[in-house]
């Protein structure tokens, strides 16, 4: 039983002679050279236990230090004499993954002595493959007594070898900030074979070699066993699953076979895992000559101004300050992912006090039509510096044909040193969105509001996906369209520039935005307006709770939870990989994001007329982000749920699946129908959805809640009271008028006699 073989690039494998130098054969400060390992676990005790500082690429370094109280060693950054948003990487040993599909976590413990302003991240690196990093997670200490342990989203590695790096960030200048950690451990999460002796197997294999079943953990006889949860809480000792604890003396997974004697075998079908071969692009880091901009580290992200650096000889290096020719800079700000067009920025009064000198600015030279370094002309390596100050440029976002940067940090690209429209003289964040100057509350121009400033949506691309964002950011649940005509337009300035964004956004900050940093007139023709959806279509046979199509809208359903259902009209352009032929609802759950979600949808009351109930669905899937879908009955005083029904959501991806709760025969009148589906903490390489249709529940009716308010009741009691003062008078003027007929007929016939 072999374990499966990675995927790679077709473009970024090469095959060498076996005479021929490997350019990964040279020292570097990656390790390439070095026994990768499968796990890594440091207290510093000792020493940094192969973890390294990252020289060059970042600003400052953790430093190793004691606490003599308890003689604890740990590592430390302390911002005294550094500048804000300036940082320090620590990168760990080369790590091997065992399998393909396994997952890691890096956890650790910090303190600070203070009420921090910084910042710790998790990132993953693959140094064979390119420069980029991968956000796994962030932590933001706060003022405590003592170590707290943090642990990471599980995330799956791209490649079958990588690096952690810990990016430490002190955004306040204090000897009192400062952050430390201890204890940094790497871990696998193996499912499908062992490494070493099986002590981090985290499989569903339940049967021994004997094919004997296995007995859960929890019921092993208690006469002097210790391997309980309890004894053991890393060594995920649930169910009747093989394990292997730490300390255990057996060489590979095993597990209980009697309950009354403790007996045990070694279980069946896990083999050890083989070794992973090692692929990679031709040169380290991706490239000959890898280039990066080292950029100061703000609330929202990285700046496009930054230290320019080139790796060479396994090092990274300065590139001496001199000129630089404005074609060159347009080439390099291109390579390094921005538009093709930047400058020499002078913000920097940093002067070069360690670290090589690769190159002089002056000896760089490269065509206009370059896509990488080594198209350029370069000077000498180890240069003389005369100006002792180091190359920073600024480079212009990404223009709108190759994406838009963003201003988000929570923004789903997965890669860090894309550029971040960010420069401090620009509004970082957008805190409001409004619609104002329409027809009526739901339609108008779309205004915007930060740090005290108001401006419009100025954007040649402004488009049915942005104004889907904005209107669910505004209250309601979709665009109907983006051709609204305002009354007037009374403001013309512009806050944002250009706006690009999905559709599945929550906010438009997770967008990709341009923003404005001085007021710029608006062309009528470029002036986002915008039409809402309140979802308040009345019902039809079709479009109501019992029979939902989602036509147009959520059909009285309402959604909660940690993360919201959106509503997706046909034909919609939302980018998420479902079809678009028919309405949907959808639960997104972003690439890169860490963090267990919850979504939770809702219908009204309704009211049970036959003798069981039974509720019926469609559902889409893209991938396996989602760990459940619950269909469940609740009672309008929030009891306990009495009807529900696990979906099997793992199972099928990428088509339209119809299931049928179990039919339930129950006493209960009055509930609410709820869907609840929950995302796990494993970070995704793409975006996750899983969409709803078609939801159609039988033996049960809307019910029809007569109760009336005290002021409805006043208002009839009054209408009632005018309609029959109306009705008396109306009777007594009928009443007069008919006697003073009669009477004057009385006279006549009298006068005819006499």
């Amino acid at each position: 039983m072999m374990a499966p073989s990675f995927a790679t690039s077709t473009n970024m494998i090469v095959k060498r002679d076996s005479n021929q130098t490997s350019p990964f054969s040279s020292p570097s400060i990656y390790n390439f050279n070095v026994t990768r390992v499968y796990e890594s676990f440091c207290n510093f005790t000792l020493d940094s236990c192969n973890w390294q500082q990252l020289e060059v690429i970042d600003f400052f370094d953790w430093k190793r230090k004691i606490d003599y109280t308890d003689n604890n060693h740990y590592m430390a950054i302390q911002s005294t004499d550094f500048l804000i948003g300036e940082y320090a990487d620590l990168i760990s040993p080369p790590m091997m993954l065992p399998a393909p599909g396994d997952e890691i976590q890096v956890s650790f413990k910090y303190t600070t002595s203070a009420k921090t302003h910084g910042r710790i991240y998790i990132y993953a690196m693959y140094p064979r493959y390119n420069t980029q990093l991968h956000f796994i997670g962030r932590v933001a200490p706060t003022l405590s007594q003592g170590w707290t342990l943090y642990k990471s989203p599980t995330f799956m590695p791209k490649y079958s070898t990588y690096r952690v790096i810990l990016r430490g960030i002190l955004r306040e200048k204090s000897r009192q900030n400062n952050i430390a950690i201890d204890d940094v451990s790497v871990t696998r999460i193996e499912k499908t074979c062992y490494t070493k002796r099986g002590q981090f197997y985290r499989g569903s294999v339940n049967t021994t070699n004997n094919s004997l079943p296995c007995f859960p953990w929890k019921t092993q006889p208690l006469h002097n066993l210790p391997f309980t949860q309890q004894n053991y809480p890393n060594a995920s000792l649930i169910s009747n699953y093989c394990r292997n604890p730490i300390d255990s003396i057996r060489n590979k997974p095993w597990c209980f076979t009697n309950q009354s004697y403790g007996q045990w075998e070694y279980c069946n079908n896990i083999l050890p895992c083989s070794l992973s071969s090692i692929g990679g692009a031709s040169y380290p880091l991706g490239s000959r000559y890898p280039i990066a901009l080292v950029s100061f580290y703000h609330d929202n992200g990285y700046g496009k101004a930054g230290r320019l650096v080139i790796y060479h000889e396994g090092k990274w290096g300065f590139i001496c300050q001199s000129v630089m020719s404005q074609t060159t800079i347009n080439v390099l700000c291109k390579i390094l992912g921005f538009s093709s067009k930047g400058s020499i920025w002078n913000g920097s009064r940093l002067e070069i006090d360690y670290g090589p000198i690769w190159q002089n600015s002056a000896n760089i030279i490269c065509p206009a039509s370059a896509i990488s370094v080594s198209e350029c002309h370069l000077g000498p390596w180890n240069n003389i510096c005369d100006s002792y100050r180091d190359t920073w440029i600024i480079c212009n976002s990404a223009s709108p044909a190759t994406g838009l940067a963003t201003t988000a940090s929570t923004r789903t690209s997965l890669t860090t040193n894309t550029p971040a429209s960010f420069s401090p003289s620009m509004p970082s964040t957008i805190d409001h969105v409004y619609i104002n100057n329409g027809k009526n509350s739901t339609s108008g121009l779309v205004y915007v509001t930060t740090e005290n400033r108001r401006g419009i949506i100025c954007s040649p691309h402004w488009n049915i996906n942005s104004a889907n964002v904005v209107c669910r950011q505004i209250g309601y649940i979709g665009a109907y369209s983006i051709d609204a005509h305002p009354r007037e337009i009374l403001v013309r300035s512009a806050l944002i520039s250009d706006i690009d964004c999905d559709g599945y956004e929550s906010d438009i900050n997770q967008c990709r935005l341009k923003m404005s940093s001085i007021y710029t007139e608006c062309s009528p023709s470029k002036v986002a307006t915008i039409s809402c959806n309140n979802g308040q279509e009345p019902y039809t046979t079709s479009y109501n709770p019992l029979n939902c199509a989602f036509s147009y809208g959520f059909c009285g359903w309402e959604t909660s939870g940690s993360s919201k259902w959106i509503w997706n009209a046909a034909n919609s352009t939302t980018k998420l990989a479902i079809p678009n032929n028919q309405p949907y609802i959808a639960l997104v759950k972003p690439a890169g994001d860490g963090s267990p979600i919850e979504a939770i949808l809702t219908s009204p009351v309704l009211e049970r007329f036959e003798s069981s109930i039974r509720v019926a669905f469609e559902y889409y899937i893209t991938n396996n982000a989602f760990e459940s879908l619950v269909v469940q009955c609740k009672t309008t005083d929030g009891m306990t749920s009495f009807l529900h029904h696990n979906v099997a959501i793992r199972k099928v991806f990428k088509t339209w699946h119809l299931d049928k709760t179990h039919s339930l025969t129950t006493s209960l009148s009055l509930f609410r129908v709820q869907f609840i589906c929950k995302a796990t903490s494993t970070v995704e390489f793409n975006n996750s959805a899983i969409a709803l249709n078609n939801i159609r529940i039988s033996g049960t009716k809307m019910y029809n809640q007569a109760t009336l308010s005290p002021s409805t009741t006043v208002a009839i009691a009054i209408g009632c009271s005018i309609v029959a003062i109306i009705i008396i008078v109306a009777f007594s003027m009928y009443f007069v008028v008919f006697l003073k007929r009669r009477n004057r007929k009385t006279v006549i016939s009298s006068n005819m006699f006499l």
